[in-house]
This record gives structure tokens, C-alpha cells and sequence, in this order.
């Protein structure tokens, strides 16, 4: 597959658009109350009982869930409520290499950043940040900082901290919450566990959802953020039972998906009353449901001096599918042996979007419109990965199953509207730039049934042999390996392992980080001494370091350790 490098030219826009960036004040005001969707999340996020926030990036469920711990925290009726985000969790992937007790070390290591964010909401609450709950909270804030600082760096907890390691539990804990849930007067607790779909180290994730299973008791109610399509439980958590899924991605087949999109843009974006309704409209489709996708192409389409509204579209349409294409083809550095099926993925998304473009066809005659595609259910475990890997990063929306005849089943997916939108779906046979007609084709009705086909259909005989996994060789010899469970080369006898995801990622080259611009790519090759991202994040001063280039000033030098920590998180995530 050859590497695409999207540039990113400036930072400021997406940072503006995550959550996690946003202070507390802000995120009040600009979250969007009313409406049923949002509503009924968040009643769902203080509900008793366990739930899963269903949806892939940017669709605001890391935001949904901050909002309602701020809003708890304010609110002595609400139910207690705390935040913990597990996006660092893969820099404990080594130890899954290095520890013989790596799982153990993992329950450690999300227990204790639990009990963290005890801390944390309840000094917010009772205003004081040097209160001391050692004796409700099993420790220090700073002793249990400590025990997740050295996992974090894939050490084991020091000797005077074993101790404290062998008291936590989920026992332990749901015990500590309990009593600081009636020291600080709340009837009951939600816990917001967000980036908890781990999707890519399936040792961690199992243990993750076992304890998100034993943490739930009547006053505690865990609340699971996960992607859609490619979460795996384990074989301890049964989802039907286990829990309730609320759906946090806004369809665009819902009555109200302009005004929702539209609502959240107002609070969002201050410009937004300053863009063609036309224009604004065609990128609420174009968003997919995105609401930081939404307003990221608001800021971009704002800020661009192009002489026309034609020219300023197409180039803002471009650069993000662009964007979103390489997102999924990046699952390649972190999933190397699914690399084929990730290729084929590609494959089979211009085949989906090159078959509702040919449903649409002028020449078809019709005043409805075709955006449906429905593969019929079988059990080909290759296939449906590769179909789970783009509903999780966004490209294929998944609709309800329908029946057709007594013995077939097919599952309906949308492809991503911002790439029918480039392929010109929704414009073919138009002279010229119509935002009002594009928004006026989408808006039709649905033809009934959706393009039907199965797996050999849709992807014929050649891609459908591709897809097969992609095995590293041996390490020692070179040699090929023959199944995925092989675990001794065939040929010399080493012993099989796969490169660590985390190591990876430390190794990748700083020239070749996908944030980094051509000319930041190209000027950062002389910084001496480090040449991949471990090289940047083991310097004691990497700004000191940049600064002795030529032309890097102290805001390049930011703007560089700020796109190398953003994909590192982005990365690992």
C-alpha cells in the first residue's frame, strides 16, 4: 500500500474541536441541551445500571461524558459522578512482553486511576485541593500517581508501593467509592470510563470489561465509551446482559440531524452565521454525523481566501476524505497482520460508493434516491472484519438488518456521504455548482430496497482472495509464517512475537509523522541525535533542541512536540 502524507497545517482548529481541550466553563456553555438525541444520553450517561456509548471518533462521546461529570459535579441532586480516560492504556502493551504479571498489572493500573478521579472530583467539590482521603481512598493521590506513572513507563511499582499495589481491588474500590459516596452526601455514583474501546490489545480489553462487570453494584453504574463494530468483550461479558448500547452517533437519516448539527455550530462556531446556508447545509451531510468533523470543515471553508464558493468546496471536500482515508489505512502501523484485509477494505468501500453512484445515474429516471447498500449475512469471519474496521473508523454507517425471503438476512451500511459528495453522486449531469441541488438530492426519499449483494459479488473472486491475514515472518530466519496460531518458526525453531504496537510507534520516523508539514517533515531530519518519536519524548528539552534549527522559532517548536504528542495519543488510541 503506498504511504499517503496528509498535511495538517494548522493545529489550532482540531484542538478547538476536542473535547478533552475544552475548560469546564466552556464545555457548559457550549454543549447543546435540548433535542431528544442528545437528551436521551444523557440521561442514559446518570442512569443507573451499566451502559456503552457507542460511536467512532469525533462523534462526541468523550464530550457527552465530560459534560454530565461537569454538570454532577455541580449538582448535589445529580449522582455523583467521575471522569477517567484510558487513552494512555497501549503504553502498557510492553509489558505484555516483558512481565509474566501484565494483566494483574493492567487491573492495577485502571483501579488506580479510578480511584485518581475519586480524588480529583471530590477535592472539586468540597474546594480543596490538599484534602486528604487516604483513609477512604486506600492512598495519596500522589502514591497512586506514582503507581500509574511507572506502568505507564513499563516498569513495575517500587517496593514501598507494593503494598498499596496488593490492597487494590475491585472489592477494594467499589467499598471506597461507596464510602465517599456517602461522605460527599450522594445517593449513588456513575463512573465515566471514557476511550475504553482497546480494541488492539485484546488481553487488556478482556480484563478491562471483566472489571467494568464486577465494578457495577446497585449505587455504582459504569459507563463504557467503545467504537462500533470491532469492540470485543471477552468471553466474561455478555453485552445482552451485561449492559444497555446507546447509539452516540447522530444518523443522517434522523428527522432532526440538520438542526442537531446545526445547534451544536452555533454554540461552537462564532463565524457560523457568516457561511452560505447552502454551503453550510451541504456539510452537515458532508459530516457524517461528525460533529467535530462538522465544525473543523465550518473553520477551514471560513479561513480559505479561494476567489469562489466552487473552488473552496471541492478543496475542503478533498483534503477531508483524504484525511479520512488515511485514518483508516493508518490501522496498518497498528494492525500489520491485518494489512491485506485493511487494503481490501479500500477496495470494497470504491466498489460500495461506485454502486450507489451507477444506482443514481440520471439515466435510472427516478425522483428517489439510492445511498443503501445491503450485503447479505455470512459467516466469513475475514469478511466481516474487514466491514467492521470501516464502520469502526466512521466510513460505512450500520443500519438495522432487514429480511428478504425466509433464509436471507442483509445488513445495511451507507457509505461515508463526503466521498458519494467527491464522486459526484449527488451532482451527475449538472453543469456547473449546485449546493441546492446536491442538498435537494439527499434530502429525497429512499428507494425501498438497497443494492443487494453478497461478499463474492460485491468484491469478486480476486479481492475476496486477498483477504487472508498478513503474518510477520520469523525474526531469526526470515521465513515465512504458516498459520496465525503458529507459535515456533517451521523452519529453525525461534520462538514467534510480534512487534509491540507501543514499540512501533516509538520507532516510527519523525520525517514520516502523517502531522508533521512537507516543510516541518523536511527541516526536522537535522535535529541531531533524534531521528523517530522515542528519540523526541526520551529529551529532557526537545523545544531547546528544535529551537537550534534554522527558522524554528518557540511557537514551531510547540506547534512540532504538539503534532508528535497528538499522534502518539491519536496513535495508541
Amino acid at each position: 500500500m503506498a504511504k499517503q502524507q496528509v498535511e495538517v497545517e494548522e493545529l489550532t482548529s482540531f484542538l478547538e474541536e476536542r473535547a478533552d481541550y475544552l475548560e469546564e466553563d466552556e464545555l457548559l456553555a457550549c454543549t447543546v441541551q435540548d433535542g431528544d438525541f442528545y437528551k436521551s444520553i444523557y440521561a442514559a450517561l446518570i442512569s443507573r445500571g451499566t451502559k456503552l456509548i457507542v460511536g467512532p471518533r469525533g462523534c462526541g462521546k468523550t464530550h457527552l461524558m465530560r459534560y454530565v461529570w461537569t454538570k454532577c459535579k455541580g449538582d448535589e441532586s445529580l449522582p455523583l459522578a467521575i471522569y477517567i480516560s484510558f487513552n494512555k492504556y497501549f503504553r502498557l502493551e510492553p509489558l505484555l512482553k516483558s512481565k509474566p504479571n501484565a494483566i494483574a498489572l493492567f487491573n492495577t493500573w485502571v483501579l488506580a486511576k479510578i480511584l485518581i478521579a475519586a480524588h480529583e472530583v471530590a477535592c472539586d467539590i468540597e474546594d480543596d485541593q490538599e484534602l486528604d482521603l487516604s483513609s477512604i481512598l486506600f492512598a495519596t493521590k500522589q502514591d497512586l500517581e506514582s503507581i500509574v506513572e511507572r506502568l505507564e513507563q513499563s516498569l513495575s511499582p517500587t517496593s514501598d508501593l507494593e503494598f498499596l499495589v496488593e490492597r487494590i481491588s475491585v472489592s477494594g474500590v467499589t467499598s471506597a467509592l461507596h464510602s465517599l459516596t456517602e461522605w460527599l452526601e450522594r445517593k449513588r455514583i456513575v463512573v465515566l470510563l471514557d476511550d475504553a474501546a482497546i480494541t488492539l490489545t485484546p488481553e487488556y480489553l478482556y480484563e478491562f470489561f471483566d472489571i467494568v462487570r464486577t465494578l457495577k453494584t446497585s449505587r455504582i453504574s459504569p459507563k463504557a465509551s467503545v467504537y462500533p463494530g470491532t469492540t470485543e468483550y471477552g468471553p466474561k461479558f455478555h453485552v445482552a446482559h451485561e449492559a444497555e448500547s446507546v447509539d452516540a452517533w447522530l444518523s443522517i437519516e434522523a428527522d432532526n440531524y440538520a438542526l442537531v448539527l446545526g445547534a451544536i455550530a452555533q454554540k461552537r462556531f462564532n463565524e457560523y452565521e457568516k457561511i452560505p446556508d447552502d454551503i453550510s447545509q451541504l456539510l452537515k451531510y458532508a459530516a457524517f454525523g461528525i460533529p467535530r468533523a462538522y465544525l473543523m470543515m465550518l473553520r477551514e471553508y471560513h479561513s480559505d481566501n479561494s476567489r469562489s464558493s466552487q473552488q473552496k468546496f471541492n478543496k475542503l471536500i478533498e483534503k477531508y476524505t483524504s484525511v479520512r482515508l488515511s485514518e483508516y489505512r493508518s490501522l496498518v502501523s497498528k494492525l500489520p497482520r491485518l494489512e491485506s484485509i485493511i487494503d481490501t477494505g479500500e477496495a470494497t468501500l470504491n466498489k460500495i460508493v461506485e454502486l450507489i453512484k451507477d444506482a443514481n445515474s440520471p439515466t435510472k429516471k427516478t425522483i428517489q434516491k439510492q445511498i443503501i447498500v445491503g450485503i447479505e449475512e455470512e459467516e466469513n469471519p475475514l469478511f466481516n472484519r474487514m466491514i467492521s474496521l470501516l464502520v469502526e473508523v466512521g466510513l460505512l454507517l450500520k443500519l438495522p438488518n432487514v429480511s428478504h425471503g425466509e433464509d436471507r438476512s442483509y445488513e445495511r451500511y451507507i457509505p461515508h456521504l463526503a466521498l458519494l459528495i467527491r464522486n459526484r453522486v449527488f451532482s451527475q449531469g449538472l453543469h456547473g455548482f449546485s449546493p441546492q441541488h446536491m442538498i435537494e438530492f439527499i434530502g429525497r426519499k429512499n428507494v425501498k430496497h438497497p443494492v443487494r449483494r453478497t461478499s463474492k459479488t460485491l468484491l469478486g473472486e480476486d479481492l475476496l482472495q486477498k483477504l487472508q491475514l498478513t503474518l510477520p515472518p520469523c525474526r531469526k530466519c526470515n521465513a515465512i509464517r504458516l498459520t496465525d496460531t503458529q507459535r515456533f518458526c517451521h523452519q529453525c525453531g525461534s520462538l514467534l512475537v510480534d512487534e509491540s504496537t507501543f514499540n512501533k510507534c516509538m520507532a516510527l520516523e519523525l520525517s514520516n509523522l502523517p502531522r508533521l508539514t512537507s516543510w516541518q517533515s523536511k527541516v526536522i531530519t537535522g535535529l541531531d541525535g533524534a531521528k523517530t518519536v522515542g528519540d523526541i519524548l526520551s529529551m529532557q528539552d526537545p523545544g531547546t533542541e528544535l529551537r537550534k534549527l534554522r527558522r524554528v522559532g518557540r511557537k514551531t517548536a510547540d506547534k512540532i512536540i504538539s503534532n508528535v504528542l497528538l499522534y502518539v495519543d491519536e496513535f495508541l488510541s
